[in-house]
């Protein structure tokens, strides 16, 4: 049986006490606890393969009964493609059938399994340690659910039962219809949850703005130009190149619009200013590198710019009132120049430019041939000057023309996280930014039609879930706010997505991590979109899910968000910052980076928009 992968360390993240209003409550943490077969997309798959629905088969071939019975006390299988739902599966022959499930370390020992069982049947336990806790039973039809908690476990194992779990059920001629496993996990209600995200974020954007930015060389920036260290908060490297524009600040924005904070709106006033004077280049507008040693630019660079535009138009959407008619200004100055030199004669847009001179660069991943296309639409919305957006819209018949969406069940990535996570984003912002060109909207409910139905089976039967498709879970939000009428199917998907990722992305020691699940379990060693720390992906999907009450999973996703949130912080957390989870041993002339801090923080502000009603 494959053992989740660990996270960094071996040991459990420490049991601190919950912040106040982050009472426990228990929640169902398996999936399709009833074992069954209801949904037609479902039918083919589970007869090929032989398993329910989330449920893995270990040996043998459990085979799903008929929710009902054709005459006392037989059951019949599932055939037909319009039988009937299935319910429950039959376990002959020693068959077995398993399931991982996550858990919230400290709360271990307040786990309730119950298994409705008929017949001869061992059930097991197995924790993220390998530690394996079994009971025989026997039971007779009608007879009570079969009841392990925690407590048990624990005094067996001589401790809580370490996550991530296993729950293992084998038979030999034994019926099963439900298997059930109840987990606390810290569920905070809406102001709590937010009371902590608002301290941890005052807590990092001052740090941050104290110990990353600019004070070397003959004048203070506000540019990301120091590596520090998390736990000394000493300074650790000067960055050769500093990036004018880096994920703080658009950080910064978000939380400041949900949370305008005087010291927050100072902050990205200061940075706005160094960013016009110093940060683009007075000749082209564009974006350049800033050496903060010396004091001077790094001109002969090419850059992608569309970073770049997005936050001079959302400056001047929502930012500081004083900051809106420049920062439009200069994303104008862009733009003018990308309709200049960047259009291909095929339509297409260039994504990189040459600072000093605005030369154009196609040597960029395909993936981005959208990018700019999508802030030229919202600089045409801002501006009202319709050859932004015509150029946008060209620019997406190029692509069109002979794209295809790829992809399989089993293999949905890297088409669904890669294809559909940056051309149906920038697509549907595109589309929200102009929303009578239909081609932006209509593109991107191509790639849902494609991938909806794809990425259904792929939760329910172990395909390939990269850790970055939940960049996939805003497109899906968004296109249901274009369109109403997928509100309902796309809720439905979104919900059973985020529970997939919570339950299969825990690590052995406890922490939840960015990585993929292939076959329900946890793969370690796919380095491309995973990471072996700070669960940035999760954290910032579980945000990209909720909705505020009175939405019926409100509290589950709060509980889900709040268990991964401290988790990570007990892992991770040090004075100064967040480590990476490659951090090094300590001991004489050990250093641990902070940057893992901003993968942290980046969920915290999209759930603080979420709590906000943004977004």
């Amino acid at each position: 049986m494959a053992q989740a992968p660990a996270s960094a360390g071996s040991t459990t993240p420490s049991a601190a006490p919950l912040p106040d209003g982050f009472a426990p409550r228990a929640f169902q943490v398996l999936g399709n606890p009833l074992l069954e077969v209801r949904d037609p997309l479902d039918r083919g798959l589970a007869a090929e393969l032989g398993y329910a629905p989330y449920w893995r088969t270990v040996r043998g071939t459990p085979r799903p009964l008929l929710l009902g019975r054709a005459e006392p006390g037989e059951w019949k299988e599932l055939r037909a493609p319009d039988a009937p739902a299935a319910r429950g599966v039959w376990l002959a022959d020693g068959a077995q059938i398993a399931q991982g499930a996550a858990l919230y370390a400290p709360l271990a020992r307040e786990l309730v399994l119950d298994v409705a069982v008929t017949g001869r049947a061992r059930i097991e336990v197995v924790d993220g340690a390998g530690k394996r806790f079994a009971r025989d039973v026997d039971a007779p039809a009608g007879a009570p659910a079969v009841r392990i908690t925690g407590a048990e476990i624990a005094a067996e194992f001589g401790a809580a039962p370490l996550p991530r779990l296993t729950v293992l059920v084998a038979g030999a001629g034994a019926r099963v219809e439900r298997i059930e496993l109840r987990a606390a996990l810290p569920a905070p209600d809406a102001a709590a949850l937010l009371r902590e995200i608002e301290s941890e974020l005052a807590w990092f954007f001052a740090t941050w703005s104290e110990r990353a930015l600019d004070s070397v060389g003959p004048r203070a920036t506000a540019f990301w130009a120091r590596d520090f260290d998390a736990e000394t908060g000493a300074t650790l490297a000067l960055l050769p190149k500093s990036p004018v524009l880096d994920a703080y600040w658009q950080q910064l924005l978000d939380a400041w619009e949900a949370d305008p904070r005087p010291e927050w709106g100072a902050l990205l006033e200061r940075h706005f200013a160094d960013l016009l004077e110093l940060g683009l280049h007075p000749a082209t507008g564009l974006p350049r590198a800033w050496n903060a040693e010396r004091d001077e630019p790094f001109d002969d660079g090419t850059l992608e710019v569309h970073v770049y535009m997005r936050h001079l138009l959302e400056l001047a959407e929502r930012g500081p009132q004083s900051l809106r008619k420049r920062a439009l200004g200069a994303a104008l100055r862009i733009g003018e120049l990308v309709l200049a030199r960047g259009v291909l004669p095929d339509g297409s847009i260039a994504a990189a430019y040459r600072s000093f001179d605005g030369a154009p660069s196609t040597d960029t991943v395909p993936i981005r041939r959208l990018d700019v296309p999508a802030q030229l639409a919202r600089l045409s919305a801002q501006s009202t000057d319709a050859r932004f957006g015509n150029a946008a819209r060209e620019a997406l018949f190029a692509l069109e023309f002979a794209h295809h969406w790829p992809g399989t069940w089993d293999h949905i990535d890297p088409g669904f996280d890669d294809n559909f996570g940056h051309y149906g984003e920038r697509a549907v912002a595109a589309a929200r930014a102009l929303p009578s060109v239909a081609a932006f909207q209509e593109f991107a409910v191509t790639g849902y039609l494609r991938y909806g139905p794809l990425l259904t089976q792929a939760l329910r039967f172990g395909g390939n879930i990269a850790a970055d498709q939940t960049r996939c879970w805003w497109i899906l939000r968004e296109l249901a706010v274009l369109d109403p009428g997928l509100r309902d199917v796309t809720r439905v998907l979104l919900l059973e997505a985020a529970r997939n990722h919570f339950h299969g992305q825990q690590g052995a020691a406890g922490a939840w991590l960015d990585v993929t699940i292939q076959g329900f379990e946890p793969i370690s060693n796919l380095p491309v979109g995973d990471t072996s720390g700070v669960p940035q992906n999760l954290l910032g999907g579980l945000a990209h899910v909720y909705e505020r009450e009175p939405d019926l999973a409100a509290p589950e996703l709060r509980a889900m968000f709040a268990a991964v949130m401290l988790s990570t912080r007990a892992q991770y957390k040090q004075q100064y910052g967040y480590v990476s989870g490659t951090r090094r041993s300590e001991g004489r002339g050990a250093t641990n980076s902070a940057a893992a801090t901003l993968r942290y923080t980046s969920g915290l502000v999209a759930m603080l928009r979420r709590l906000k009603g943004l977004d």
